[in-house]
């Protein structure tokens, strides 16, 4: 698994790499400290040959989804966003039944988030489709606050778009995200 750091702010519907969208406060805001991004490779193990000629062989496999640790510390709109939006349409509130969740079997709504680094010669990391990682998603459902993510970190996973040909994530230059997603500088 490959792990990398990153520094920078959070923002949600970006209309582009540089510009457009609404930050998400709470976020690396307080300390002196970046988020990591995991990119799992897993690693396939078989038994090959026979005999005293056999042995364990080890083949590197496809490399998993993108996963974005974020340090959340904030209960804001825009973080209830990012908290709420796989169980609600408009990810506003906590909604498990009833009017505006997401239906049995349904394929769970997301949001497209922009991390801007803090230097504009550093590379963004986009996704159209960010969604809570399961586990998370179980916390959420049954802690109902914050504080429970221990330690407050909200693992988030890119996916594609539904019914897009772009890729799933992107950490490039902002011009090569533009171009990748169509988006446009503002």
């Amino acid at each position: 698994m490959a792990v990398y750091a990153l520094s920078g702010k959070c923002y949600t519907a970006p209309t582009a790499a540089h510009g457009g969208g609404t930050i998400v406060p709470g976020i690396v805001d307080d300390i002196q400290d970046s988020f990591s991004i995991r990119i799992p490779a897993p690693i396939d193990l078989c038994r090959v040959g026979l005999g005293a000629k056999g042995g364990i062989e080890s083949r590197a496999g496809h490399e998993g989804p993108l996963l974005l640790l974020l340090p959340l510390k904030d209960n804001s709109a825009a973080a209830r966003t990012l908290l709420f939006s796989h169980l609600t349409a408009d990810g506003a509130a906590m909604a498990p039944t009833g009017t505006g969740v997401t239906g049995v079997h349904a394929k769970p709504p997301s949001f497209a988030m922009v991390v801007r680094p803090n230097s504009a010669t550093e590379l963004h990391l986009y996704s159209p489709a960010w969604r809570i990682a399961d586990n998370a998603e179980l916390q959420a459902i049954f802690s109902e606050t914050i504080p429970h993510f221990g330690p407050n970190i909200l693992p988030l996973i890119a996916n594609r778009a539904p019914g897009q040909t772009t890729r799933a994530w992107l950490w490039a230059a902002a011009a090569a995200i533009n171009t990748e997603y169509s988006l446009t500088e503002p």
